[in-house]
């Protein structure tokens, strides 16, 4: 018998090598190889018959030399050695190189051979990459489709083992994987498995072999090379990039603020209306330049009629005090309010508010600059809604001459504005409506526009969010925006000012600084008792995942709940014994059957069928594949949800790999999509925004949290055009319709084991069913698909999940 080995060539991260084995022809039986690195570590390796006497073997792109050993199997099973040979990775690149560059057909007709027969194989791949900035690793989605006779027998799912490029058994920086999903599919002529695994990786690894080790059937492998690798992570980056992080937006900027034609246009108009304006700038020690750029952008502006209250606490500084003079010499819009002392910044401001005359009060910080459209803009916005009591704008940062970290704002928020001050600039408020106001003091320094913010918007009739970026903050040293040493007294006087706002509207919490976070705010709620809630859960077989979701709700802080699990259907006798069994270890838990008609489906009828069969106050939507996370989850949901004018609130789902799947739903004019999917938590994306509680358009049916009287008055979910999509979307808009808030609650935490692929295999009659449900959706809201979402400004990309940049409009 005589061994050839004839050409080499790599592809998808593997060595193939074609093998001529003369003498024995079909008389040889089976070949196995086993590949063993230099340093002795057994890495994946396989053969592939081609015809009598040639084979293929494949073993994956390394960074060591390995030993590739050829065994000879007979039928009783027994193996001898037929030889061994190195394979190195530098000569193995240099002859695929060779067989490529002279179109050697042999080598290309034995490329990827090993994926063209796949039965009883497993082709991998890799879905995404996921950046987690809070650990230093990486989260790898990696798929693993396999194939196999119809009603074949899969048993557990496959082992999945990485190795590094030099073939050792990653260990640092991972944690074992995590299965996200786990489907099996009949076609008919074959069986289909389609496994998705989460690993974590440490940003250091730039290169590993996926090795799948099934029960039955051949092991699977695929090399992902360092090129392929950086590719998934600059895909991932770029894929996520918010605005708040994009090189590219101080030139977005130029080709978005105002034109010189426009702003003429702007001076030349006489609105119906013409508010004056009061700018408040409560001045110290002031940086010349710094004060020069923020007087000459309010002179600078297009509307003309304001004041500038420049409320100068540093009297002794003769330049800045010269300086301010002249600006008052020069043009009679310009007033100085000289203090003997300085008295902090609560106190200063106070002073410039009781010499205001102008309708409305704006607060500008003195190292700060605005564009020149901001008071016409404002005036505007007051022409356009004359009950307008509150104004803001967006903003980003001046940092050593450059704009950066654009913040697009949300419409107004009330409850993000208890989780930070969002509204920060350009503040401005109706002057009527602050006469009405006692003074702040100065235990609000840091957070006096905070403090602001809340006392006006409690009695104000209309809050107006302009649309633009207008205010540039400066960073610098001293500033609130760039020092570390100014955070704790503005957390301090930021926690004060929520917590006046609570006991002002008599909402039952305390307001708490979060950890690990300056100037974000939680609300522990205290409440007096705690109303019923019902948990109703759609049912269905999936005994193990019914059990655990329940078995959760039992380990809540909050105690006052029935259980009503809505039977749709379920065949498997363990689903039944689960319904006995945790009616005897739990209190409160029933079980109602839904009249199923044939292979019928109707989400929206399960839930309504539940809700009508159950007895709480609050009914909350849960789905049977959620877990419990976060043990005061309930607690925070209820305590908003008894607020007048909340009309839901939903969760922070999180996939088992710790990635978000659900951080409330934006609606930016395609289609609603979740806010931050397969982000990881705590993830700082777009101003940390994924982690603070706060009003969106809609929360998913996943865990939806409402009043049983709004329930009711709307009829629940719609089973006619939403039988089994956009149901929870349609529900939220409808409230929203009705002046309610719906809200995203980020400390109720829950993992939902949604398969992260979702939806990607729909076909067929539930394909043509969900194009149906999402017509009906543009059908119904059609100004949600024109407009995007009062929530999600018009600047961050169609694609809002990520709150990217949008270089569109």
């Amino acid at each position: 018998m005589r061994l050839r080995y004839r050409q080499v060539t790599r592809g998808q991260g593997k060595i193939f090598q074609r093998l001529i084995v003369e003498g024995k022809g079909s008389a040889l039986g089976s070949l196995e190889v086993r590949s063993t690195t230099s340093e002795g570590n057994v890495v994946p390796s396989s053969i592939h018959r081609l015809g009598e006497e040639e084979f293929v073997i494949v073993v994956p792109v390394l960074d060591l030399p390995q030993c590739v050993e050829l065994f000879s199997v007979s039928a009783d099973g027994g193996r001898s050695l037929l030889d061994s040979h190195n394979v190195s990775p530098g000569w193995a690149k240099n002859k695929s190189r060779i067989n490529t560059a002279l179109k050697n057909e042999e080598a290309e007709s034995i490329r990827n051979i090993d994926s063209k027969n796949r039965l009883n194989k497993s082709e991998i791949t890799i879905d995404r990459v996921c950046f987690n900035a809070w650990d230093n690793n990486d989260i790898v989605h990696i798929s693993v489709v396999s194939l196999a006779p119809p009603r074949h027998d899969w048993g557990e799912v496959p082992g999945l083992v990485l190795l590094d490029s030099n073939g050792r058994e990653v260990q640092d920086g991972i944690a074992e994987p995590i299965v996200l999903s786990d489907r099996i599919e009949e076609r008919g002529y074959y069986s289909r498995r389609h496994v998705t695994y989460s690993v974590r990786i440490a940003r250091d690894l730039w290169s590993f072999v996926v090795w799948v080790r099934p029960r039955d059937g051949e092991d699977s492998f695929v090399t992902i090379q360092d090129f392929e690798l950086q590719a998934w992570r600059d895909r991932w980056h770029f894929d996520t990039l918010s605005a708040d992080f994009d090189e590219a937006y101080p030139e977005w900027f130029r080709s978005h603020k105002a034109s010189r034609s426009l702003l003429e246009i702007q001076r030349r108009t006489r609105l119906a209306i013409q508010p004056r304006f009061s700018i408040v700038v409560p001045v110290f020690n002031t940086p010349i330049p710094f004060l020069d750029d923020m007087v000459g952008s309010v002179l600078g502006q297009s509307y003309e009629d304001f004041e500038l209250l420049l409320v100068n606490a540093s009297p002794d500084n003769r330049e800045l005090a010269d300086r301010i003079a002249r600006y008052v010499n020069a043009d009679r819009r310009v007033r100085e309010l000289t203090l003997d002392e300085n008295l902090g910044i609560t106190l200063n401001t106070n002073q410039g508010i009781l010499a205001a005359s102008g309708d409305f009060v704006c607060f500008l910080d003195h190292d700060d600059v605005i564009e020149p459209d901001l008071l016409f803009s404002y005036a505007e916005a007051v022409n356009q809604r004359p009950d307008t009591d509150l104004l803001y704008c967006d903003e980003d940062k001046l940092q050593e001459g450059t704009l950066v970290s654009p913040f697009f704002k949300p419409d107004w928020n009330p409850d993000l504005l208890c989780s930070c001050n969002y509204v920060t600039h350009l503040l401005a408020v109706r002057k009527s409506v602050l006469d009405e106001l006692e003074l702040p003091g100065r235990e609000f320094d840091g957070a006096q526009d905070h403090n602001m913010t809340f006392r006006i918007s409690e009695l104000a009739r209309h809050v107006h969010h302009v649309r633009k970026v207008l205010y540039h903050w400066r960073i610098h040293p001293g500033s609130t925006a760039g020092s570390p040493d100014a955070k704790s007294f503005t957390s301090n006087a930021g926690q004060l000012s929520v917590q006046g706002h609570l006991d002002r509207c008599h909402i039952p919490a305390k307001a708490v600084i979060r950890p690990k976070f300056d100037n974000i705010f939680q609300l522990d709620f205290e409440l007096e008792e705690e109303p019923l809630v019902s948990i109703v859960i759609p049912s269905r077989d999936e005994s193990g995942m019914l059990g655990r979701c329940v078995d959760s709700l039992y380990r809540s802080s909050y105690k006052n709940f029935e259980v009503v699990i809505v039977e749709n259907g379920s065949r498997e006798p363990e689903t039944f014994a689960l319904y006995d069994s945790l009616a005897r270890e739990h209190e409160r838990v029933s079980v109602v059957t839904y009249p199923l008609q044939g292979d019928e489906f109707n989400f929206s009828k399960l839930v309504n069928f539940g809700a009508r069969r159950s007895k709480g106050d609050l009914i909350l939507l849960l789905n049977n594949d959620t877990e419990v996370v976060s043990l005061g989850w309930l607690t925070q949901m209820v305590g908003r949800c008894l607020r007048d004018d909340v009309g839901a609130v939903g969760a922070k789902l999180l996939y088992p790999d710790g990635t978000i799947q659900h951080a409330g739903v934006s609606f930016h004019l395609t289609f609603p999509d979740h806010l931050g999917q397969l982000m990881p938590d705590m993830s700082p994306n777009y101003f940390n925004l994924l982690n603070f509680t706060q009003d969106v358009t809609a929360v998913t049916g996943a865990c939806l949290l409402t009043r049983r009287e709004l329930f009711d008055r709307l009829g629940g979910f719609d089973e006619t055009d939403f039988t089994v999509a956009y149901n929870d979307v349609d529900y939220c808009l409808r409230l929203g319709e009705l002046g309610y808030h719906v809200v995203y609650c980020a400390e109720s935490v829950l993992t939902h084991y949604e398969s992260v692929s979702r939806g990607s295999d729909l076909g067929g009659e539930k394909a043509v069913r969900h194009c149906a449900e999402r017509a009906n959706l543009l059908r119904r809201w059609p100004s949600y698909f024109v407009e995007g979402d009062p929530m999600l400004s018009p600047y961050i990309a169609k694609d809002g999940k990520y709150r990217k940049l949008n270089f569109l409009i």
